[in-house]
């Protein structure tokens, strides 16, 4: 493990796993009492979104790394060390990846409306409408290497899930593509399933079916559907991997149209309805 992929590792996994459960969660920002010093009222605040933590009562703050400098009176170095003793931290569980293969082990364990406010409040730092998440999405229990964790869930076509706290990213095998119907003409296609969540978000009712593809390597897969509509609304990310797959659709579907311009300069649509919010704040 390297200092960067330490830093990466989620600040509130580790606390829920070793010390405890926030008190207080405003938006991205979950309190805690502090595990550094005694207090009657939480000053330990772990923006999720920055992966940061700030003590108030002691004025310092940091990454992971200068937490555990703080909680274990020791180097940086030795801190490394101690995560990597961790079990829980050596599975790829706290780092964002997008693999199309799931993370070995995934087990999922059980299914059910989403109520675990810790969830719901990284719905929300993401900007997405909690009727619309509560619609589409499940809060799923699922086990790696013997350890349970809760993430939310969107399902597939093959019934496996996508999952996404805010402190894990991933799947669940199968692995597939999801096709919303609703009886329209056009088919927008998007590349994950926060893009659908965010574009529901802002426009509560769609006049489009939805391809959520879950992964670019899924478009080949996903042919037969693309094939069946007589027009296709691209609106995939905007980075390199976005705009090679955007192309390979276009030249492969004459009746598609790229509508990334509607994102601006956003990465994708989640940034773009963030970007939004933050303009109406």
């Amino acid at each position: 493990m390297t200092f960067q992929e330490a830093k990466a590792l989620s600040i509130a996994g580790f606390l829920e796993k070793y010390h405890q459960e926030p008190s207080k969660i405003r938006g991205p920002n979950f309190w805690y009492h502090s595990p550094l010093h005694a207090e009657r009222t939480p000053s330990f605040k772990v923006d999720i979104r920055l992966n940061l933590w700030y003590d108030h009562g002691l004025g310092k703050g940091g990454t992971l790394i200068d937490l555990g400098c703080e909680l274990w009176q020791c180097s940086p170095k030795e801190v490394l060390e101690k995560l990597q003793e961790m079990p829980v931290w050596k599975a790829p569980l706290s780092l964002p990846t997008q693999a199309t293969n799931p993370p070995p082990g995934i087990q999922i364990v059980s299914a059910v409306p989403l109520w675990d406010p810790r969830l719901l409040a990284y719905a929300e730092s993401r900007r997405i409408d909690p009727a619309i998440l509560k619609i589409y999405c499940q809060q799923v229990a699922y086990e790696i290497r013997d350890q349970r964790y809760r993430a939310i869930g969107f399902k597939n076509e093959a019934g496996g899930y996508e999952l996404r706290s805010a402190y894990f990213k991933g799947s669940s095998s199968p692995k597939s593509f999801t096709h919303l119907r609703a009886g329209k003409a056009q088919l927008m296609v998007l590349e994950g399933f926060m893009d659908f969540l965010s574009l529901g978000s802002y426009l509560p009712v769609l006049p489009f079916d939805i391809l959520v593809l879950n992964s670019l390597a899924l478009i080949e897969k996903a042919r037969p559907v693309l094939e069946s509509y007589p027009s296709l609304i691209l609106l995939l990310d905007q980075d390199a991997a976005g705009e090679k797959a955007t192309r390979h659709l276009l030249a492969s579907y004459p009746f598609a149209l790229d509508a990334r311009c509607l994102l601006g300069n956003a990465k994708d649509v989640n940034e773009a309805l963030i970007k939004l919010s933050l303009l109406h704040i």
